[in-house]
């Protein structure tokens, strides 16, 4: 395999192993909270004077936020990975969701065991680097009872 890297553009892989395709045993990837706030906030009405002067780095600006997390696997090297998990899904404004910023990282991951030896593999796997407001497609914004659908 090449050395390439892009962001979130799984058409992209092709034939290159994905975590998807890794047997399940090599997979124990564990989340445990490093840094950001987990709790959903909302813009106040003047964001410009009152917000800002309590939050400083992106992740606490941004419309939709997120907290930083470790994500470590002994499966894979490298065994820890910086990801994130958006601290909302409603950020507060019409029509709009939360959804994660994905970018794809080349690791070696345990795959399998032969004769007493561990093989790895190149196997992209996906991080999460942020969060981001996307609009919600016409179909899915309400039900009959006025509440949206997207999850």
């Amino acid at each position: 395999m090449a050395d390439i890297t892009f962001s979130g553009l799984p058409g992209w892989i092709g034939d290159a192993e994905t975590l998807d395709r890794i047997p399940d045993q090599y997979k124990n990837r564990t989340l445990t909270h490093y840094f950001g706030n987990q709790n959903c906030h909302r813009l106040p009405a003047s964001p410009r004077n009152s917000f800002r002067r309590h939050r400083n780095t992106l992740n606490e600006l941004a419309v939709c936020g997120w907290s930083y997390f470790r994500n470590v696997d002994n499966n894979r090297r490298p065994r820890v990975l910086l990801d994130t998990v958006c601290s909302c899904i409603d950020p507060g404004i019409p029509d709009l969701i939360c959804e994660p910023i994905t970018r794809y990282v080349k690791v070696l991951r345990r795959v399998e065991c032969q004769n007493g030896v561990y093989v790895y593999r190149n196997v992209f796997e996906p991080v999460h680097v942020g969060c981001v407001a996307v609009a919600i497609p016409p179909s899915v914004r309400a039900g009959d009872d006025g509440v949206r659908m997207a999850q």
